[in-house]
């Protein structure tokens, strides 16, 4: 009986040098969201292909808000859904993911910005300099458009449809203008946008 009893703790302790620590290595969620929209956040990745129910459970989140880290009360597993607060609007909250006897870190984590996106201004500028246009201008070859936005993430698409208020047409017999641009910090810019065309003036 002894021997049989040693022989087995020592297979056990074998066992448990074999056992991984499990580490969560990504997460996935939305890039944007609305206040009060109920984002879901899932681990996609451990650092070990076969992770057990039981380790499952122990996975802890946090959400960061500018710079202020919390722990998410009850939230627990491999899957959380999340509701955007509305004072975030505005805001890019980052969510993390950790095994229980990890650590929060924000390279495990996902970036989403909260709000609703809008176009705030839409102006005219002209020249490469961008001098903002503050009266009507004899000379529209080089003028540009600019479109500013609000939540907009760096690439996505802002579509700008132009058109005289009178319902006349722009150009020959086109009544509108269709343009596609792509946002950056918040702001598209179509440069000469009227060069290639003569205006029904």
């Amino acid at each position: 009986m002894g021997k049989t009893g040693t022989r087995a703790t020592r297979v056990e302790k074998e066992k448990r040098k074999e056992r991984i620590h499990v580490h969560v290595e990504s997460i996935t969620g939305n890039e944007t969201a609305l206040p009060n929209e109920k984002v879901t956040f899932t681990v996609n990745r451990y650092n070990t292909y076969q992770v057990e129910e039981s380790e499952k459970d122990k996975i802890r989140w946090a959400v960061k808000v500018d710079r202020e880290q919390k722990n998410i009360p009850f939230a627990r597993g491999e899957t959380i859904k999340l509701e955007m607060k509305n004072e975030w609007e505005g805001k890019e909250i980052v969510v993390m993911a950790k095994h229980f006897f990890g650590k929060f870190s924000e390279t495990v984590s996902q970036k989403t910005k909260v709000g609703e996106p809008k176009v705030t201004e839409i102006f005219w500028s002209y020249g490469e300099d961008h001098k903002r246009l503050s009266d009507k201008s004899r000379f529209y070859v080089d003028m540009n458009l600019h479109v500013k936005t609000k939540n907009y993430n760096d690439g996505d698409t802002v579509n700008i449809t132009l058109k005289n208020d009178d319902e006349q047409p722009l150009f020959g017999t086109t009544q509108k203008l269709n343009l596609s641009g792509t946002v950056s910090n918040n702001e598209v810019i179509f440069e000469n946008v009227l060069r290639d065309y003569t205006l029904n003036i």
